[in-house]
């Protein structure tokens, strides 16, 4: 489990609106390239002499991991609504509520990519895992497109890249900004705290 405890809910929600998650050209490169050399080496695999063949069948039980661990990463869009932000993937999503979420704002392309992988993909699907850089610390990275890197602050940040990333942070600040407005509660009289 995460070190962000309850603050991360795996539910289905009403979103207002639901954003793309692009996979840049470098990321469809690295990932068409390990299924292409995977398509390959089981179709060789037959003609191989039985040492080569143990070699490739390591080789393809590893790959298959690692294939199968990044794609289940890939986020495959986000939504936002007034109760928080949604993070698709192909088989769950995660809800991150408002209040768990100090800022949402645009980075440029390279800043949030001077980091250390801790666990995660470096291009096989995205940018996808637990990172560490000086600015965020350790943060989680769902990054499918580089230029279009969103940063949504928390204890533990996220690195994303919704398809319009302008409208994606415009949408979250307002969430946030609703989020942070004082409430209006009852007092006697029936009147409320602050009219």
């Amino acid at each position: 489990m995460s070190q962000d405890g309850p603050n991360i809910v795996e539910v289905p929600q009403q979103v207002s609106r639901r954003y793309g998650s692009p996979v840049d050209g470098l990321a469809r490169l690295l990932t068409a390239g390990l299924l292409t050399t995977w398509v390959g080496a089981i179709l060789l695999f037959g003609f191989m002499p039985t040492f080569y063949q143990a070699v490739t069948g390591l080789f393809l039980g590893f790959s298959a991991l690692v294939l199968s661990g990044a794609y289940s990463f890939r986020p495959i869009g986000y939504g936002l609504a007034p109760s928080g932000l949604t993070i698709y993937f192909a088989w769950r999503r995660i809800r991150i509520p408002w209040d768990t979420v100090s800022s949402v704002e645009l980075h440029p392309a390279i800043q949030p990519f001077r980091a250390v992988r801790v666990f995660g993909s470096s291009g096989i699907f995205g940018y996808l895992g637990r990172y560490w850089s000086p600015a965020l610390g350790f943060h989680v990275r769902l990054v499918t497109d580089r230029r279009r890197v969103v940063l949504v602050r928390r204890k533990t940040s996220y690195c994303l890249s919704p398809d319009d990333p302008d409208r994606f942070v415009r949408e979250a600040g307002s969430y946030l900004e609703s989020e942070s407005a004082p409430t209006h509660r009852p007092v006697r009289g029936g009147t409320t705290a602050g009219s």
